[in-house]
């Protein structure tokens, strides 16, 4: 705990009552503020000589805590202002930088002699919770969520588009919220920046412009995402399409279409694959799991890029499946598939491949290893030619059948040698 460097303070008032709350300016070089800062701060402010000829600062009875509860624990602090709010210094903009007050609790009192304590700070004309009108302020964030409950009961935590019906706009608490929702990707990101929020619920298509990474996207049977070329690592798309060219690793499709996707690496579950195909990332591994041809009579095409090391993983695949393009012996492939069709494409020429499920296989790779024992119907051949006859001898089955026609046959030919 320490003075703010750098702090200074604007007095608005001599004595009697203020027109206007006195400014702790914080620089922005400092960060997050805590509650003892701010007492040592206010504390050293008051006992300079320019200081003396106005109000207290700091309320010395309200400002108390930090009573010793044992050798490692004591009780929080309380800082008591006299008609003095805390200021972040103005940004250039356009965004938000999150600022909090921390480690504590911040209150403000009128004044010394009648001190009737402002309870609700985002309520109190000695409050700043911007410090400008437009989206180039910064905020004061007094509590452990950066914002008001309130104001996060507004938005549910999450950021409302309408790309339809919305409308455009980035006012903290006007806009983006599910009764009144923005209208284009922009407001957005930028109403969720100052709400500390990474979560977005989206009806309507937008084409990212920047990297989006580590986001959430709800959608629904209208929402479409064109990622442009744009990072999504590590973000999560729920009931979205999703077009064009991504990079990042480790995105997560659940429930979604993925339909002409360059640059693939991720994790698809439950998922409608189709349109051109699916071209995967040059390196990584990559999963589909319980997916499907967007149409089943289609044939979903997944094909490798360059020479890197890189994984595919398909399981529970419903539909026709080729793979094509696997150049590397780096490359792998493993799938499980019920459909019709498996088809493995001329332009593999390296890699390995093991392929399980039920489908027809049309192998015209050259080069890559092909693993397709476990792919039906091989596999129920196999099991039937190669089964031990001592195994299939039960009364009325076709293999006791076919063993009592053996015996009959064989007697048949020793009586005839016999003559």
């Amino acid at each position: 705990m320490a003075e703010i460097t750098g702090a200074t303070v604007t007095y608005t008032d001599y004595t009697g009552t203020p027109s206007a709350p006195r400014l702790l300016n914080v620089p922005d070089a400092w960060g997050d503020v805590k509650v003892q800062d701010l007492v040592d701060t206010l504390s050293a402010k008051q006992a300079e000589l320019d200081a003396l000829v106005y109000d207290a600062l700091l309320d010395i009875p309200d400002t108390s805590g930090k009573q010793v509860l044992s050798a490692t624990k004591s009780v929080g602090i309380t800082c008591a202002s006299i008609r003095t709010q805390v200021k972040f210094e103005d940004l250039a903009g356009p965004g938000y930088t999150i600022k909090r007050v921390t480690d504590g609790n911040f209150v403000s009192i009128d004044n010394e002699t009648d001190r009737n304590q402002i309870e609700e700070m985002a309520n109190s004309d000695f409050v700043n919770w911007k410090t400008e009108a437009d989206v180039s302020a910064a905020l004061l964030n007094p509590d452990i969520e950066g914002l008001p409950s309130s104001l996060m009961s507004l938005y549910g935590h999450r950021i409302w588009i309408d790309v339809t019906n919305g409308s455009a706009g980035a006012v903290l608490g006007t806009n983006g919220t599910e009764a009144n929702r923005v209208n284009n990707l922009a407001d957005a990101l930028t109403l969720a920046a100052a709400l500390g929020v990474r979560r977005f619920d989206l009806t309507g298509s937008i084409t990212l412009t920047a990297a989006f990474e580590r986001y959430v996207v709800e959608g629904n049977p209208s929402a479409t995402v064109n990622m442009n070329g744009q990072s999504v690592e590590r973000s999560t798309f729920y009931r979205t399409t999703i077009l064009g060219t991504m990079t990042g690793f480790s995105p997560i499709f659940v429930d979604c279409i993925l339909a002409s996707v360059v640059g693939y690496s991720g994790t698809a579950r439950n998922c409608g694959l189709g349109g051109t195909g699916i071209t995967l990332q040059d390196q990584g591994a990559s999963h589909f799991i319980d997916c499907r041809s967007v149409l089943i009579q289609d044939t979903l095409v997944v094909t490798y890029a360059g020479t890197s090391t890189k994984t595919l993983t398909v399981t529970g695949f419903q539909g026709s499946f080729e793979i094509a393009g696997m150049a590397a012996a780096g490359h792998k492939l493993m799938v499980t598939l019920t459909g019709d069709r498996f088809t493995v494409a001329a332009s593999n020429t390296l890699g390995s491949i093991v392929v399980a499920g039920s489908a027809n296989l049309v192998d015209n790779g050259g080069g890559v290893t092909l693993d397709s024992t476990g792919l039906l119907p091989a596999a129920i051949e196999a099991a039937v030619w190669d089964a031990a006859q001592a195994d299939h001898t039960t009364a009325g089955t076709t293999g006791e059948s076919l063993d009592d026609a053996a015996r009959k046959a064989a007697l048949a030919a020793a009586l005839a040698a016999a003559g």
